[in-house]
């Protein structure tokens, strides 16, 4: 299966999603890629274990 053209240019159309254990990662729906969901959390701004 071909990549569209927008998924090959880093333009992809990520949707929201959540897995059987609730949490949250991002699908591109026209090449089914995914990836983790960011939090505020994981910029390490402080709190308890921030870097």
């Amino acid at each position: 299966m071909k990549k569209p053209l927008q998924c090959l240019l880093g333009l992809h159309s990520w949707k929201n999603m959540r897995n059987e254990e609730g949490q949250r990662y991002q699908l591109c729906l026209p090449c089914g890629v995914s990836r983790d969901k960011l939090s505020l959390n994981d910029f390490g701004g402080g709190g308890a274990g921030g870097g």
